[in-house]
């Protein structure tokens, strides 16, 4: 269950993350917005980082499995 959840999550950040344009005409509004989804991707990673190899929460090996693949799944669009 809590693996079906962050993966959710994921997906949820990188639909997110396909409405972010590169170029030089941002408008302020496209820089908070910005500022937003690299703030809820940095929290996430911390999480899924924290559940693979951290030693402050005690996961099971099944939840600790499945955030080690879903690590991998971050795709690079969310490298902002």
């Amino acid at each position: 269950m809590i693996e079906r959840a962050l993966t959710v999550l994921i997906t949820h950040i990188s639909w997110k993350a396909v409405r972010l344009q590169g170029g030089d005409d941002i408008s302020p509004e496209e820089l908070q917005y910005r500022e937003q989804v690299k703030e809820q991707r940095d929290s996430v990673q911390e999480k899924l980082i924290e559940l693979c190899i951290g030693t402050k929460s005690k996961p099971s090996d099944g939840v600790r499995r499945a955030v080690s693949f879903l690590v991998l799944l971050i795709p690079a669009s969310l490298l902002i």
